[in-house]
């Protein structure tokens, strides 16, 4: 996972990242379902990888928005009608997308009395999410399943540490997931390019920092 700072609003429960998101939450709720997936969905692109469903890559697109419910909706379509052994895939990604969900419904309604308790739920389905990702590492349709299982770890981790007590999840700084199997840290790139050359690099330590 990455981690990228944008301009933030929020609308109907969720943060969104500019006025154009904004306006697709105003009328998300005047939209069917179904209506939704497909302005969510773009048509593949020709390229290196054409076999990659758009409701997968279009979880990521929702994802890495911080728009979770939305990438939960546009991969659970393709999981309901998937008859292999991706499916099992499909629903721990939906299950990660559901537990950040909750992270950040938590973070905008900290004392809200539903609100207030979605940490516990988060935990669990990071650890379900996790463990459904297991027989696909360390790597699985273009995506880093090892790094992505062990932030889940940390984030689960994280919450149980403090009896559910604090939130790790930030939208300065929501993460990124990345199709090219690449896992980086803004955050830590940068101090790699103020470091000495010989002094060793930084690479790949998102999953310490989620």
């Amino acid at each position: 996972m990455e981690y990228k700072q944008s301009e933030q609003h929020t609308v109907n429960g969720l943060v969104t990242h500019n006025a154009a998101q904004n306006s697709f939450f105003h009328s998300r709720r005047a939209m069917k379902k179904s209506e939704r997936i497909s302005a969510l969905v773009s048509p593949p692109a020709a390229g290196p990888a054409p076999t990659l469903d758009p409701h997968y890559t279009g979880y990521f697109t929702s994802f890495n928005a911080a728009q979770y419910y939305e990438a939960h909706d546009v991969l659970e379509h393709l999981w309901l009608r998937c008859h292999d052994a991706n499916a099992l895939f499909y629903k721990a990604l939906i299950q990660i997308a559901g537990a950040f969900v909750h992270l950040q419904k938590h973070h905008l309604h900290p004392l809200h009395p539903k609100h207030a308790t979605r940490l516990r739920p988060a935990a669990r389905l990071f650890q379900l999410g996790v463990k459904n990702l297991a027989p696909f590492a360390p790597r699985h349709l273009q995506l880093d399943v090892a790094a992505l299982s062990r932030s889940c770890t940390q984030l689960a981790e994280e919450i149980i540490a403090t009896d559910y007590a604090r939130n790790p999840w930030q939208p300065d700084h929501a993460p990124q997931l990345r199709l090219d199997g690449e896992i980086r840290n803004p955050n830590a790139e940068a101090e790699r390019s103020e470091t000495p050359a010989g002094s060793g690099a930084i690479r790949n330590n998102a999953e310490e920092n989620v």
